[in-house]
């Protein structure tokens, strides 16, 4: 076994914090080979020479007391020991620097970038230690292959050599601190290869490093690095799927069909995501690349499409956000004319998702994070005072729901720093369900256009399969939708591309009585018949707003309820008045004489009421 050399630790004292500095929490190390392992031991010693603890404040020296002993050239370098007490947290990440190119791995950078703190190179130089302030999640660290996170009762050597000056001082990162534990915690569920369908060997670190520069190196070399380092967009490949396995596909060749190899190494590049914890897309995109491998004497990519055996693709059922109405991760539209009720139903939606609880009481929803935008109402006095209301009448305080509007007063999707800022927050948010009300106030295209709408629906499209999560837009019909007839899709204002590319679709008509008639679309189920609602409002006491709902009915239950009001105020009319003749009773009722008549008429047969010579009473 190939032994790992270090060379005494070289001390940059001047670039560790003043902070870390005034603490006695330090200690010296010495190295010591062991027979047949190929990373030394560093048992700790204070600065007298006696042996110390990481557990064990009594053996811990101040920094002006190892900076000493360590010049006296008896010890290999100086540790600084995590306490409980103290609100520092380090993280180390190994094996992460290429020796001979000076390159950190991507996978390594990342996590420098997103934590913005103290930074600097470990004593072998091959790996990085980031110190921030923050308190892990566990009572324990973490260690999970190349990552390590300790808060307490574990000590870091530290050189002072610095990987940016701009990283010098430590800064408050519990935020990410978190979102690193809960990493790893993912990472160590998901990453079982010993039950997956990967064959082959494990790589070590040194194997893995080797490869990576073999590929550099070769006549594709730059296409692999751009993939393995930039990722895919500006690449020209239409979709991160698409760049993933053609970094699969350099792999396979590469790794000489290692399975679990072309896995460790996927994980070190920029084109790694949470999607690749997903066992049936790994195992599926590392198989296709074996498929497709490498012609090996000109390491030219094999030509042609990749196909599949139909039997081979397995069956998977649907699930819903919304029952029978609206699957998991789906996109879709929500369209109709003014009056139609289009946003009272999408944030009855919004609420549904984000309670758990039964859309129209009758549709079982799954709980989930929803994002809204809605630009046609006022934030504070109309969109939040109806969602309120719809919450109020759920029985759910709008406090405890997971239930989010962009703070901003317009978007423009269309344009490149929206695009950036609005994935950002998708990335960091993680919504289950989008609603944008409506589509025309959300960017600055021609609608008619198809190429330019395409780009957006594309970039929609990409959000909603990056970040698994369903998408609504609110559309309006065209002002001549009635020519149109039955066709409800031709109807949508704009480009046919928006309907082309929605998975469900619910369509909105006025009917008589302010019923409302939807008619759904689904793409991959069967479509509900067309159904009927009508909006309920309750006002409390002051006149304001305090509880709103969409009931589901016909347009003969609302005809009927109707007549029974009507029938109701006949009655008390004349309960009061009688003896009152019928005319009379028209006139108080304000309504078709005609109409009138036949109601009281209809009581009358029923014998609820009765004529006497003096008029209409209630017969008892």
């Amino acid at each position: 076994m190939k032994k790992l050399e270090l060379e005494r630790t070289s001390l940059f004292t001047e670039n560790i914090p003043e902070e870390l500095k005034e603490l006695d929490q330090w200690v010296v190390y010495r190295l010591e080979y062991q027979p047949d392992k190929e990373k030394p031991t560093k048992p700790l010693f204070q600065a007298n020479g006696e042996r110390a603890s990481s557990t064990d404040p009594e053996t811990w020296c101040t920094f002006k007391e190892v900076c000493g002993a360590y010049e006296t050239g008896s010890f290999e370098g100086i540790g600084f020991v995590f306490t409980k007490n103290d609100p520092y947290c380090g993280i180390d990440l190994d094996n992460c620097k290429n020796l001979e190119t000076d390159i950190i791995e991507t996978w390594a950078k990342d996590w420098v970038d997103k934590l913005q703190s103290y930074t600097e190179y470990s004593p072998s130089n091959t790996g990085i230690h980031i110190i921030v302030k923050g308190n892990l999640p566990s009572e324990t660290g973490k260690k999970k292959g190349d990552y390590e996170m300790y808060d307490h009762s574990r000590y870091f050597t530290f050189t002072g050599n610095l990987v940016d000056v701009e990283l010098a001082c430590i800064e408050e990162r519990q935020g990410e601190i978190e979102e690193l534990h809960k990493f790893l915690d993912n990472l160590s569920r998901s990453n079982n290869t010993e039950a997956s369908f990967l064959e082959g060997h494990k790589l070590s670190a040194e194997d893995i490093q080797e490869i990576i520069s073999k590929a550099r190196a070769s006549d594709n070399g730059e296409k692999f690095s751009a993939l393995f380092e930039e990722g895919w967009e500006g690449l020209g490949y239409s979709s991160q799927s698409e760049a993933d396995q053609a970094l699969c596909n350099y792999l396979s060749y590469w790794t000489d069909s290692n399975s679990i190899g072309i896995d460790q190494i996927f994980r070190q590049s920029k084109l790694y995501r949470k999607k690749w914890e997903r066992k049936d897309y790994r195992e599926g995109t590392i198989k296709n690349s074996l498929d497709q491998r490498f012609n090996q004497h000109n390491n030219e990519e094999v030509k042609g499409i990749p196909i599949i055996r139909l039997s081979d693709v397995k069956f998977v059922p649907v699930e819903y956000q919304v029952d029978k109405i609206w699957p998991i991760n789906s996109v879709g539209i929500m369209s109709g004319q003014p009056g139609v009720y289009k946003t009272w139903l999408a944030w009855e939606i919004a609420v549904s998702i984000a309670s758990g609880t039964k859309l129209f009481n009758l549709h079982e929803c799954k709980k989930g994070k929803v994002l809204i935008f809605n630009a046609e109402d006022s934030l504070p006095d109309t969109t939040r005072t109806r969602i309120e209301a719809i919450a109020s009448h759920k029985k759910v305080k709008l406090a405890d729901l997971e239930l989010n509007h962009l703070n901003i007063i317009s978007i423009t999707l269309n344009e490149k720093k929206f695009q950036e800022d609005f994935e950002i927050t998708v990335s960091k948010y993680k919504p289950n369900f989008i609603i944008l009300d409506p589509l025309i106030n959300m960017h600055s295209l021609d609608e008619d256009n198809a190429t330019e709408m395409s780009k957006l629906l594309k970039f929609l499209r990409k959000i909603n399969k990056e970040y698994s999560c369903s998408i609504l837009l609110v559309c309006h019909n065209k002002k001549s939708s009635n020519a149109n007839g039955n066709d409800l899709g031709a109807q949508v204002r704009g480009s046919s591309v928006i309907v082309g590319w929605r998975d469900v679709a619910l369509f909105l008509k006025k009917k008589k009585d302010k019923i409302i008639e939807v008619t759904t679309y689904n793409r991959s189920i069967s479509s509900l018949a067309p159904f009927f609602f009508e909006l309920k409002i309750e006002n409390n006491r002051e006149g304001n707003l305090s509880k709103a709902y969409l009931k589901v009915t016909t347009p003969d239950q609302i005809v009927d309820e109707k007549r029974q009001e009507i029938l109701k105020s006949i009655k008390s009319i004349i309960s009061e008045d009688g003896p009152i003749s019928g005319n009379k009773i028209q006139k108080k009722l304000e309504m078709n004489r005609p109409k009138c008549l036949e109601l009281v008429n209809d009581l009358l047969k029923s014998e609820e009421i009765k004529n006497t010579k003096k008029g209409l009473v209630i017969n008892d």
